[in-house]
């Protein structure tokens, strides 16, 4: 997958890792993705069907039940799914609410697939869908076979009238 998506720059755009050096340290985003023992990720973004796809590896460092990663881990991935979709979007926003369903438990030192999708846009709020599934699906049941999900989440995300981002410089 990565390397379709890599290789299709015309409709999937991948997002740079950017963050400060605390941000890397909890969430780790680039090429050698599997490199971390905590989260790492890389992502991609179809602007055309306000969509994002990606990979990410949760690392030994995210261990919450024994052999399983931490529900809060997860979670924190579906956010950043989430609000990245929204920042690459051009919705500067912010997370306001967010639910998170746990279907399966996730298995640690493992790699997934993330997806987002903007269910609806109105006005300054917008309603965001996401997933962790497994990677590959289970090719067993044929072409239209669906992975394990892992856990979804939904969240209403607030564009703000002055992001916080705009003065940070300026403190």
């Amino acid at each position: 997958m990565f390397q379709q998506l890599a290789s299709s720059p015309g409709r999937w755009r991948r997002l740079p890792a950017g963050g400060s050096d605390k941000t890397k340290d909890f969430l780790l985003g680039g090429a050698d993705f599997q490199a971390g023992r905590k989260i790492t990720y890389v992502m991609f973004i179809d602007d055309a069907e306000r969509c994002l796809k990606g990979l990410v590896h949760f690392g030994t460092a995210t261990e919450g039940p024994k052999g399983y990663v931490h529900g809060g881990a997860s979670a924190a991935m579906l956010d950043m799914a989430m609000g990245n979709l929204c920042w690459w979007s051009g919705l500067k926003s912010v997370t306001a609410e967010m639910t998170v369903k746990y279907r399966s438990f996730l298995p640690l030192d493992s790699t997934v697939l993330v997806e987002a999708h903007i269910e609806s846009s109105t006005g300054r709020k917008h309603i965001i869908s996401s997933s962790l599934s497994q990677f590959p699906p289970d090719d067993s049941s044929g072409p239209d076979a669906a992975g394990v999900v892992y856990s979804s989440g939904s969240g209403l995300f607030i564009q703000m009238r002055q992001h916080p981002s705009d003065t940070a410089s300026k403190l």
